[in-house]
């Protein structure tokens, strides 16, 4: 996110409202040295000022992130870039961390022990791997942005890495009904891989259930510096008293070629039980425990 864009959205919206710094700090319980910061682009509010931010200037969540105000028809669309741009950010900063441990990790390589279960939890994490697909692991700063511009969907997020000779990423959504009767629909995200070098990227999936009739789902597949999304229903009808539950991958899964790999499920249902995706037999008990229930697979060729 652009600090700098967004401190200046800050500092338009106060003026608007003729509030000194002091002022908007002293609503927010914050000294004024804390807003002329934000203002100035040097950082963001607290987490936990989001919402009494917004409230207090007269905005929305989606027009702060995005540092600008933001047309209504034009919300979905740039809560979605929101969520992929934040990912992007907050994966830099965790590619410098896993420089700075992968050096620390050879200071200390005399530290045996340490090492070893170290490299345990990084190839649990994707780490070793030469190609595979783990859940992106969200700051709960990050979490929160998220949750924020999702409204009430939810949305799964997660990384892939992938060697050159893969060209094309495909989506299957696999839908159970109470009865087993299964329908797959295959869905080819309109993004190709480079197919140069190490390829990786970030798949996003939001799950909406708001009219309680035809739920719906939007997927967004990012790469350097390209966005593909796709939004679509999902040929269900529910129940007028329901609730669903959402499952996915919980660590790190490797990539074959062609082979399908099961990364998000939500069901719906009196009685959910959602495993871990990575257990063979998570699809069948998913099916059996929910009266209605849709499992994302993902491959890549």
């Amino acid at each position: 996110m652009d600090q700098k864009k967004i401190g200046a959205f800050i500092a338009a919206r106060r003026h608007a409202l003729g509030l000194t710094q002091a002022q908007l700090g002293q609503r927010l319980g914050v000294t004024d040295k804390s807003v002329s910061k934000w203002e100035r682009g040097v950082c963001l509010p607290d987490a936990s000022l989001y919402l009494p931010l917004c409230e207090t200037l007269g905005i929305t969540p989606n027009e702060l992130f995005a540092g600008e105000a933001i047309a209504p028809e034009e919300s979905a669309q740039r809560a979605e870039e929101t969520i992929v741009t934040m990912a992007k950010d907050g994966e830099e900063t965790r590619r410098r961390a896993r420089r700075i441990l992968i050096v620390s990790l050879v200071i200390y390589s005399l530290l045996a022990g340490l090492l070893v279960f170290a490299l345990s939890v990084l190839y649990n994490r994707g780490e070793g791997r030469t190609n595979y697909i783990r859940p992106y692991d969200m700051s709960a700063e990050e979490r929160m942005v998220t949750q924020l511009v999702s409204g009430p969907d939810d949305t799964q997020i997660f990384e892939f890495s992938v060697d050159e000779k893969y060209h094309e990423v495909l989506l299957t959504a696999m839908v159970i009904s109470s009865d087993g009767e299964q329908r797959k629909t295959s869905i080819p995200l309109n993004t190709e891989l480079t197919g140069s070098g190490r390829q990786t990227g970030l798949i996003a999936i939001q799950f909406s259930t708001e009219d309680r009739t035809e739920p719906s789902f939007r997927v967004s597949l990012a790469q350097t510096d390209s966005v593909s999304a796709l939004k679509e229903a999902l040929p269900i009808t529910l129940a007028d008293e329901w609730t669903y539950g959402s499952s996915g991958l919980k660590r790190a899964v490797t990539i074959e070629e062609g082979t399908p790999i099961p990364f998000a499920a939500f069901a719906v249902g009196e009685d959910l039980f959602l495993p871990y995706l990575n257990t063979k037999s998570a699809p069948e008990k998913i099916a059996e425990n929910s009266e209605t229930c849709v499992i994302f697979e993902i491959s890549f060729q």
